[in-house]
């Protein structure tokens, strides 16, 4: 493995496009999968983002990977690049027999101190993970998608939705109140 290499990456890579891969700060492709899930969640459960919205948002993206390491040279400089740069990063991987048997693992619930009263919670959590995984990797994974687990998909993420639209905006900004520097003097509680 080399140095500074670890995690999904050592997992699900086998030989990648170098242009793609080579000369980039390992931590810069955690950043780009949390942007780009970020961004799908976001459409899926809220409402689709305008180009200047999803321009912001790659911004702010860079802020977080410069804070990480990730020089701003090194990252993709507005959307149109991130979104080129994701499809081929996506495209070049390729996932390994220990990536399956992980995610199998993971899948199955193992560990899970009694695993059966969690049945329902895996199956609904192995439907939002094929949904979100990019089709080539789903199949890779050896991930079933078929109707009933479009179906499950559909009912979790769509009630998900559902439930997010009707929160209060304060509680749906807890994460990032959470996240920004108090002003002088200002209490971080949170009204609830």
């Amino acid at each position: 493995v080399p140095p500074g290499r670890v995690g999904w990456e050592v997992c699900i890579r086998d030989r990648p496009d170098p242009t793609i891969w080579d000369n980039k700060p390992p931590g810069i492709y955690a950043i780009f999968a949390l942007a780009e899930t970020a961004i799908d969640l976001y459409q899926r459960l809220v409402r689709p983002l305008s180009r200047a919205e999803l321009e912001e948002f790659i911004a702010d993206s860079r802020i977080v990977g410069e804070v990480f390491g990730c020089p701003l040279a090194a990252q993709p400089a507005n959307w149109s690049e991130f979104h080129r740069y994701w499809d081929g990063m996506v495209a070049s991987l390729s996932v390994s027999d220990t990536a399956r048997r992980i995610a199998a693992s993971l899948m199955r619930g193992a560990g899970l101190p009694m695993r059966p009263l969690w049945s329902p919670a895996l199956i609904a959590t192995r439907a939002i993970t094929a949904a979100l995984l990019p089709a080539r990797i789903r199949d890779q994974f050896g991930i079933s998608w078929n109707a009933p687990d479009r179906a499950m998909a559909a009912l979790m993420l769509g009630g998900a939705g559902i439930v997010f639209a009707r929160m209060p905006d304060r509680w749906r900004q807890l994460g990032p109140q959470f996240l920004r520097v108090p002003e002088q003097g200002r209490d971080l509680r949170i009204a609830v």
